[in-house]
């Protein structure tokens, strides 16, 4: 009830800042939109470099700084599940000179519910969540396991032999966490093995560094030939992927499967705060986005290089966020990521 309560209180800020925002009421703190920005701008990424995050703001950063006039440099803030870089974010003044292109869900989630960040998911406004992905089972080409079935009957037969990459505290641990209990398999029987971001995973699947990777698909159907998917984490067949899903696996072990958590939710974030103080900082920032989001050769540049650039819009985006943050706000679920 605590929760409910807070949250319907945040809730009744929001909607006023947004129609602060809406009014383009200027504060005696503002500035007017034509001065605003005045100096570069920073976008952190709370993830290592080579990732999705890392290399969608880079992309966006390119397009963004013509539409606002100013250069945005790009600073990553790796580890703890992106929990150093979404602290960084948080503490940085809600002035619209800081942004954040970061994993929003789960990892604000995961960061406030389990490792007891001083912050709340309602503290982050998403601009536009453009990367909805799902997780995936995959292994090197040159894997001895060609089929989820081998894979699952070594992890069985020959505990502690099977090494899995993954993020810590990432959807695609907690899918991966979720189907080892299903099956009935205790984490210590495998050997995780765990990144700060989703490329070294990706190159470690497709190098063999490891038996097998629990990874978003965001950033691997472009190299689709240099690795083998052995299982989707979805409810139906995947479009995508030539391989079983997680429902029909668990079916043919004939095994009781709990839920599949959505896939990573990624894309771009202010301070919400942003939006009352500064609400016609906030509204230059979301059309800057909005017009990159419609620029045909912005468009082509991310579909290039496996990037999503849809335009959601802040408020559908939050809608989204909010939702999936509920979906895992189960205590016995968040304990299956606990860091150790």
């Amino acid at each position: 009830m605590k929760l409910i309560f807070s949250r319907t209180r945040r809730m009744s800020k929001l909607a006023t800042a947004v129609a602060m925002a809406s009014a383009m009421v200027i504060g005696a703190n503002s500035v007017s939109a034509d001065e605003f920005p005045d100096r570069p701008l920073t976008m952190v990424v709370p993830a290592g470099t080579g990732g999705t995050n890392d290399r969608a703001a880079r992309l966006i950063s390119r397009y963004l700084a013509e539409e606002l006039g100013q250069p945005i440099q790009v600073v990553n803030r790796p580890g703890g599940g992106n929990m150093l870089g979404h602290v960084y974010f948080h503490q940085q003044p809600a002035d619209g000179y800081t942004l954040m292109r970061t994993t929003g869900f789960p990892y604000i989630t995961v960061n406030q519910l389990v490792q007891g960040a001083n912050f709340e998911i309602e503290d982050f406004q998403p601009v536009n969540l453009s990367d909805i992905g799902t997780s995936i089972i995959a292994t090197s080409n040159d894997s001895r396991f060609s089929s989820i079935e081998e894979l699952i009957a070594e992890i069985r037969e020959n505990p502690g032999t099977v090494s899995i990459g993954v993020q810590p505290t990432s959807t695609d641990m907690i899918n991966l966490a979720i189907f080892l209990e299903a099956l009935g398999v205790n984490r210590d029987d495998v050997r995780v093995v765990t990144y700060d971001s989703g490329g070294p995973v990706r190159n470690g699947i497709i190098g063999g560094q490891f038996d097998v990777g629990a990874i978003g698909d965001q950033g691997m159907q472009a190299r689709r030939d240099e690795f083998r998917t052995l299982m989707v984490f979805s409810e139906e067949p995947s479009q995508v992927w030539d391989a079983p899903h997680v429902l029909e696996v668990a079916e043919s072990e004939g095994i009781e499967y709990p839920r599949v958590v959505s896939g990573h939710i990624q894309g771009y974030f202010v301070h919400t705060e942003l939006m009352e103080a500064y609400p016609e900082r906030y509204a230059k920032i979301v059309e800057a986005f909005q017009r990159v989001s419609e620029n045909p050769e912005a468009i082509a540049d991310h579909e290039g290089q496996d990037l999503g650039i849809d335009w959601v819009g802040p408020d559908a985006s939050r809608e989204l966020m909010l939702r999936q943050h509920e979906v895992i706000n189960d205590p016995e679920l968040l304990e299956l990521v606990r860091p150790n």
